[in-house]
């Protein structure tokens, strides 16, 4: 992934090939928002309005500022580790060992889990981080959000399609159970941003 072109990165999502497919693709979605909301960080910083604000304000959105840097390259190896997740699985499969299929499929579970944990996280930070910038940038930072909340959406379905082949049914509920908490409180940070977006720019 690192030394991809975007043209050839969605050259290989337009083809017969498996990989990569909708885990990689949720990853990047959430590392462009990422990128957007570093950018509104870095458009909001060193203005006078920002700088005019309180210095626990200031130093709460550095901290989130930088959190989304260090989120960046987690989510770029958790892309890389869903297209190994993905061999896995074919490659116990093509094994035919019940074992290895399970070992598999936890894996499988494990790299879109740990996706939608850290999108909702960055979420989290783009919507503390809101009110506070450049408020003529306050659109990126609400994108940015909307980007993420594709990106635990998108993680939300990979879980759960593989969760119908875990053997371990307490092992699949508790799994499911945390995907719906993480996806509802997406679903709540998304709308809540939305809002914010509108009132800071009609203001």
């Amino acid at each position: 992934m690192n030394n991809e072109t975007i043209n050839n990165f969605l050259n290989q999502v337009d083809s017969a090939s498996p990989t990569p497919g909708g885990g990689c693709v949720a990853a990047l979605v959430a590392q462009l928002g990422l990128c957007l909301g570093r950018m509104y960080g870095h458009l909001s910083v060193k203005r006078k309005a920002f700088l005019a604000q309180d210095e626990a304000v200031q130093q709460n959105f550095m901290q989130s500022f930088e959190k989304l840097s260090n989120m960046r390259e987690v989510l770029e190896g958790l892309a890389a580790a869903d297209m190994e997740a993905y061999q896995s699985v074919i490659d116990a499969y093509r094994q035919k060992d019940a074992q290895l299929i399970q070992q598999a499929i936890h894996k499988a579970i494990d790299v879109p889990f740990k996706t939608m944990q850290t999108a909702v996280e960055a979420m989290s930070l783009l919507v503390q981080m809101m009110p506070y910038g450049n408020q003529k940038a306050v659109s990126d930072c609400a994108i940015a959000v909307i980007l993420c909340d594709a990106c635990a959406a998108s993680s939300y379905l990979n879980v759960f399609i593989n969760i119908q082949t875990l053997e371990d049914q307490e092992e699949a509920e508790k799994a499911l159970k945390a995907i719906d908490e993480l996806k509802a409180a997406a679903a709540e940070m998304k709308e809540q941003s939305f809002a914010e977006c509108i009132r800071l720019i009609k203001q």
